[in-house]
């Protein structure tokens, strides 16, 4: 598939969505209101780990996003940023 400058930013995956892919993609099904986002911290950081090693290899690029001002609401001392990742 070709990547052209208008969809370049349509890459960028969530770090907690790559870890359900990976573990669990059966929760992923039907619609999006509906998807379980739960997984274990060992799942979280076994993937993080990963990207972090394809990112010094230069395969992956990371950036932390804040959730305030995305339009999507946080819960009071829940998570304020998250990690997005995408192939280079």
């Amino acid at each position: 598939m070709y990547i052209t400058p208008e969809n370049r930013e349509l890459r960028w995956v969530w770090m907690n969505l790559l870890v359900i892919l990976v573990y669990n993609p059966q929760q992923i099904a039907g619609k999006k209101a509906e998807w379980d986002w739960s997984y274990g911290k060992n799942e979280h950081r076994r993937i993080w780990e990963s990207v972090k090693e394809l990112e010094r290899r230069g395969l992956v690029q990371t950036r932390i996003e804040k959730i305030k001002g995305s339009g999507i609401e946080a819960r009071f001392g829940g998570i304020q940023l998250w990690l997005e990742v995408r192939v280079v």
